[in-house]
């Protein structure tokens, strides 16, 4: 089955503007369909009414029918078309670029847009023992970290800059970048917006060819551990994810 798209955009000023004259249990009821919406779609009074028993006359209203006689917000309809729209162009990116015989299918994507991943020299290997406490700075002064998030922001990936995460990109630093990045491209041509389905790519294209290139590090395989970092390194990793938001 399709994963559903996890996320989309949200505009609070559009939102306030919708339920302005919502009370706060309205509101609640208004977002319980808002959820419902953005998981499946469009929805009959059935599903409402069993979400959402006794639902406000005023919350309806703030409803449009489709042809079907299903309901939904018509901000949220917006929203959602604007992501698959974005979506499916940086899909036809990633194609075009990793399969360049699929030019004529995605003729429509020009030769600037197809090329628009950013280009970078591998980081220098993290020097990092088994065992050790990882100290955050050593993931995000490595020359590649910003790369790595700017690529898969741009890519519609979610990077909150957690621990679990900078595990995973920790362990990227140490292969091409070349290898990251059409990793991360076969994750979007998949449509699976997933940290760990890009990283179980890089490790098996990792492993394939060590043989034709340098030892991976002992630790490659091994569950990173990494400090929780203090007040200056959270400013410095938020800065790094703000920048490309």
């Amino acid at each position: 089955m399709k994963k559903k798209d996890p996320a989309h955009l949200f505009y609070p000023s559009d939102f306030l503007a919708l339920v302005c004259d919502l009370t706060f249990e309205e509101r609640g009821e208004l977002i319980t369909i808002w959820c419902l919406q953005s998981q499946t779609g469009h929805l009959d009074s059935k599903t409402i009414k069993i979400n959402v028993p006794n639902v406000s006359s005023d919350v309806l209203d703030k409803l449009v029918e489709d042809e079907e006689g299903k309901y939904y917000i018509q901000i949220l309809e917006e929203a959602i078309q604007k992501r698959r729209e974005y979506s499916a162009k940086q899909r036809a990116k990633a194609m075009q670029r990793w399969n360049p015989s699929t030019t004529e299918e995605y003729a429509t994507v020009s030769e600037k847009e197809a090329t628009a991943y950013p280009e970078a020299e591998p980081g220098e290997c993290l020097k990092i023992n088994v065992n050790e406490n990882i100290n955050i700075n050593k993931i995000i002064n490595n020359k590649s970290f910003k790369d790595i998030v700017k690529l898969l922001q741009k890519s519609s990936f979610i990077v909150r800059g957690n621990i679990d995460e900078l595990k995973l990109i920790a362990k990227w630093l140490v292969v091409d970048f070349s290898l990251v990045e059409e990793s991360i491209a076969i994750a979007y041509s998949k449509n699976i917006f997933e940290l760990s389905y890009v990283d179980g790519i890089i490790k098996n294209k990792a492993k394939q060819m060590e043989q034709n290139s340098k030892k991976l590090p002992e630790w490659f395989d091994k569950d990173l551990t990494i400090t929780e970092p203090n007040e200056n390194e959270k400013k410095e990793l938020e800065s790094i994810l703000q920048n490309f938001n």
